[in-house]
């Protein structure tokens, strides 16, 4: 995480509050974690919205998963 946030110019928090779901990138920020992750702006989203189905499976509140 760190390095991710070092090489996206963000902090550690910010990169892990993105990737548990409990903040969205702005474009800008996407993009570089993207590319500090090696790879596309499409496949980010794709991985974050798959992280967010896992940790909210369908048919089940947030709550629920809690």
């Amino acid at each position: 995480v760190r390095e991710i946030a070092r090489a996206a110019g963000v902090s550690p928090s910010h990169v892990s509050y993105i990737f548990s779901g409990k903040r969205h990138p702005s474009l800008g920020v996407a993009q570089r974690i993207a590319k500090a992750c090696g790879m596309g702006l499409q496949e980010l989203v794709d991985l974050l919205d798959e992280l967010k189905k896992r940790k909210h499976p369908p048919g089940r509140t947030a709550t629920e998963c809690s």
